[in-house]
């Protein structure tokens, strides 16, 4: 079982001030894909599929900062960066750890009581 994470940025919501196209939103994505995969048919034909989860988020009310980089310059590299800046190491181990434990209940689904009528 190997995990790998892909962050992705879904959307960014800009503002006109305090600069054009300033960003003040950032909803964003962390994927989970484990190495491990399961089987489904697909037209007749087994088909691997990985075991994947994943979590999301918004960032809001983003400040100016000195390093203003224009919309049409950003990339997703340096806006995932700033989400996980934002978030912080700590956090940013939260959520991949809860992307972790997700892909794990879905290996071994965890054993849960069922309702049974009463003996009397």
């Amino acid at each position: 079982m190997a995990i790998t994470y892909t962050w992705e940025i879904n959307k960014l919501h800009v503002l006109q001030t305090p600069k054009t196209d300033f960003v003040s939103e950032i909803e964003w994505i962390c994927k989970a894909t484990d190495s491990d995969t399961y089987k489904i048919t697909v037209d007749d034909k087994e088909v691997d599929v990985p075991y994947t989860a994943q979590r999301g988020g918004t960032i809001r009310e983003l400040k100016e900062s000195e390093s203003f980089t224009a919309f049409a310059d950003l990339t997703e590299l340096q806006v995932v960066g700033w989400v996980k800046n934002i978030l912080g190491e700590t956090k940013v181990a939260v959520i991949e750890t809860a992307t972790t434990s997700m892909i794990n209940s879905q290996k071994n689904p965890p054993v849960t009581a069922k309702n049974k009528e009463l003996p009397w």
